[in-house]
């Protein structure tokens, strides 16, 4: 059943909680919410620009939508498990809405699982003929967001501002980062960012210390472009490109000398990041995936990584 817009009942709660102190910043939640509006909002244009049976284009948006789709998962997982009850608890006249969100999130349940399934298929195939049911779950999502989305910061953020504590918001955060898959960092943050209406200035200053923030501008601003590149079909597909390198046996040298410094660079944010540990969280996670890849990297090209 298609979600509907339900009018508020109950208190709203501006009105239901007006004299109790701030007690936490959930402004987080409507960061991660322009994620998703604009990643799924996309999405079905992504897919359709896929020329037929371009499998490495196929693959670069299927990574796109299944990086979204375990994102909005554990988004809804982690405030089915420690929001929904908090709430109840502390803000009673709440209730109502906290039954909404509920039903809204079994909704999209059901459309996220549709994509999930349908896929592999469009994946593996890049063909027309797979892409119906792919389309039709996005279509889902996103009329089921386009209800949900504002309802839940209009009638429980607000809430979530004066009864729920910010060790437990951070908690939430933290949920959210090791959801990403290996690898999706820097896709994800990329998303993040550009999501925000300043093009994600003010969320970098906010959420990142400066050693994060160099990380982004020197390998992960870098890693993103490429990764849009990718789903819009403008990056060559990984086969291709080695057929194009640059990196013949007349260039060898060059290129090693090019891939020494890129190298360099990940070590670098390395000891950035390790010297950061204990003011930020977010920094580390930011940069696992990278120092990740440029030891894989690494070993195949008989470098050791310190």
């Amino acid at each position: 059943m298609p979600a509907t817009p339900l009018p508020p009942s109950g208190e709203l709660p501006d009105r239901s909680l007006p004299d109790r102190p701030k007690t936490c910043d959930a402004s987080g939640m409507i960061e991660i919410h322009r994620m998703f509006r604009r990643g799924f909002g996309e999405a079905a244009d992504l897919l359709r620009a896929v020329s037929e049976e371009d499998t490495v284009h196929a693959a670069a948006v299927a990574t796109q939508l299944e990086t979204l789709s375990i994102g909005l998962h554990a988004h809804h997982e982690a405030e089915d498990e420690r929001l929904w009850d908090a709430l109840d608890e502390r803000a009673p006249s709440c209730s109502a809405h906290v039954a909404r969100m509920k039903e809204q999130h079994a909704e999209l349940l059901v459309h996220l699982m549709a994509l999930d399934a349908a896929l592999p298929a469009w994946r593996g195939s890049g063909s027309s003929t797979d892409a119906p049911p792919v389309l039709a779950a996005l279509d889902g999502i996103n009329r089921a967001m386009a209800v949900h989305l504002p309802d839940e910061e209009t009638n429980i953020v607000p809430v979530m501002e004066s009864t729920i504590t910010q060790r437990e918001v951070e908690w939430f955060a933290e949920h959210g980062r090791k959801s990403v898959p290996k690898g999706q960092t820097w896709q994800q943050l990329g998303e993040i960012l550009a999501s925000q209406p300043d093009g994600g200035h003010e969320w970098l200053h906010k959420h990142m210390p400066a050693p994060g923030r160099i990380a982004w501008r020197l390998i992960g601003r870098r890693a993103y472009a490429k990764h849009r590149r990718r789903s819009k079909g403008a990056e060559p597909g990984a086969s291709r490109a080695r057929q194009a390198s640059p990196c013949s046996k007349a260039n060898t040298t060059s290129c090693t000398r090019s891939r020494s410094a890129s190298l360099v660079r990940m070590r670098l944010m390395c000891v950035l990041t390790v010297a950061s540990l204990r003011n930020s969280r977010p920094a580390i996670s930011a940069l696992e995936s990278p120092r990740a890849a440029s030891a894989k990297i690494s070993r195949s090209r008989s470098v050791s990584v310190p």
